[in-house]
Order: structure tokens, then C-alpha cells, then sequence
């Protein structure tokens, strides 16, 4: 995921153009950014699917809220992230949410 980079204007020009729109969570350590980003993404192209992006072992703390609360349509993880308790493909399944593979 392109944190940083991937924002909400970049996710809504790729939804305008026909793609699929990624906005990059990256480690989900920022998530007023996010947030912020989602908001942007949602005002340019409020008819998009949501996918957001990230950094797999690391953002799991932080991705149920994450999930709950921005209700996205896709997650991409970079790989499957696994705790003594549960995977980040166990918590997005959970919650409904299809899930991605991708190492970019």
C-alpha cells in the first residue's frame, strides 16, 4: 500500500477512470489521516466501492475499528497477519468485508 501517496484524491480519480480505488492505510498508525482521506474519497466519487490498503501484521490492532467504522468494501493486506487470537482475514471476514492479497 503506497501510504502516503494513495489518498483519497488518487482513489477517486481511479474510480472515475473505471478501476478499482485503493486508499493506503499503510501500518494504520495515522488513522485521523485516514479518515480524512476517506472523507475526500467519499465527496469525489460517493457511488465508489471502498478498498483500503495495508501493511498486514502491523495494522491489526488497529483494523476492527478500522473495518466498523469506515465499512469498507475491499481490504487489500500485503500477506495474512496472524496473532495468538485470531488473522487479519479472520476479522475482515467477521465483518464482512472481502479481502485482497497483494505485494507491491
Amino acid at each position: 500500500p503506497m501510504a502516503g501517496v494513495a489518498g483519497g484524491e488518487l482513489a477517486a480519480a481511479v474510480a472515475k477512470g473505471g478501476g478499482l480505488p485503493f486508499i493506503a492505510a499503510g501500518h494504520a498508525r495515522d488513522l485521523e489521516g485516514l479518515n480524512r482521506e476517506v472523507a475526500i474519497f467519499r465527496n469525489k466519487a460517493p457511488d465508489s466501492p471502498l478498498c483500503i490498503g495495508f501493511i498486514s501484521f502491523s495494522s491489526m490492532p488497529a483494523l476492527k475499528d478500522v473495518l466498523s467504522q469506515l465499512n469498507p468494501h475491499a481490504v487489500q493486506f500485503t500477506a495474512p497477519g496472524v496473532t495468538k487470537d485470531q488473522s487479519n482475514v479472520e476479522i475482515a471476514r467477521a465483518a464482512g468485508v472481502k479481502y485482497i492479497f497483494a505485494q507491491v
